[in-house]
């Protein structure tokens, strides 16, 4: 039998150079997940333990105004709510509305259902008053550290509940966000044309 042992040297190194040379494909990244903005129904399960800076610095506001220091009667200026939620724009889904600050005045964040954020009094919102809702001449420019109390109004069918009281065909898409100064009250909405603050005449 005839041996050919240079074939086999030839196959060995033909062998280990292929396996030495053979490519190593590309080890994958691991995908990188941004952090999920939390939804409404989240942050309102999981209130902050603190009040952010823009609502404690609205309350330390408060109690300069309201609050007399020789007084032994408990102040309301802590209990003023950070943040409210109700429905504004009628979709049965909440929004979150909470104070914040836009250069040196007082808004409103306000965190839509769908994620989207968007901040209401930095720039002048359209007034109006109760029985004259069409008539939209004049603004408010000057953010809303006025407030002093504010909650939510709930919408039922064309008409809007609050204190036990209605106030009949009013605008909005949906919840009223009612807020009131010392000595007066208006009712934040949303509408088709953007938003709209209702002087409520007391």
């Amino acid at each position: 039998m005839k041996r050919t042992p240079h074939l086999a040297l030839f196959c060995v190194a033909a062998c280990s150079r292929s396996a030495t040379t053979a490519p190593v494909p590309p080890t994958e990244a691991a995908p990188v997940v941004a952090a999920a903005t939390p939804t409404v129904a989240e942050r309102v399960a999981s209130p902050a333990a603190s009040p952010g800076p823009a609502c404690a610095e609205h309350r330390a506001q408060l109690r300069n105004e309201l609050c007399d220091p020789d007084d032994q009667e408990p102040c309301h200026a802590e209990d003023f709510p950070c943040s409210v939620t109700l429905d504004l724009d009628g979709d049965g889904e909440p929004e979150l509305v909470e104070l914040a600050r836009s250069e040196d005045r007082t808004v409103l964040r306000v965190q839509w259902a769908t994620g989207a954020e968007e901040l209401v009094g930095a720039e002048p919102v359209a007034l109006t008053e109760y029985r004259e809702p069409d008539d939209h001449g004049r603004t408010l420019d000057g953010g809303l550290s006025w407030v002093v109390a504010w909650s939510a109004a709930t919408r039922e069918g064309r008409d809007l509940q609050h204190g036990g009281r209605t106030f009949d065909a009013f605008v909005g898409r949906g919840d009223g966000l009612w807020m009131s100064g010392t000595d007066a009250a208006a009712m934040l909405v949303s509408t088709d044309d953007g938003w709209l603050i209702v002087e409520l005449g007391y």
